[in-house]
């Protein structure tokens, strides 16, 4: 999620990122931003840096409904792990 609202994505160009964020709201797309543990704190949409003419995109999923501090390589790990 991070990445969406990082102009280093975009070419170092927050005017493309802002281009970007604007074709998703016009084409009325909303995200719904679960938090996650990274580097060693747990994260939530409040620590985005969401550009305010575009936070209504964005709703928190509450911690309380939604919380797994495992990693999606360490998940793969354990799908590799069960019988067939």
């Amino acid at each position: 999620m991070t990445r969406l609202v990082d102009p280093s994505y975009y070419g170092d160009s927050p005017q493309r990122m802002n281009a970007a964020l604007s074709e998703l709201r016009d084409l009325r797309c909303d995200f719904l931003i679960a938090g996650r543990v990274e580097g060693g704190s747990f994260k939530t949409l409040e620590d985005l840096p969401i550009p305010p003419d575009y936070a209504e995109m964005f709703t928190q999923i509450p911690e309380s409904a939604f919380r797994e501090d495992i990693s999606s390589t360490e998940l793969r790990r354990q799908l590799h792990r069960l019988p067939e």
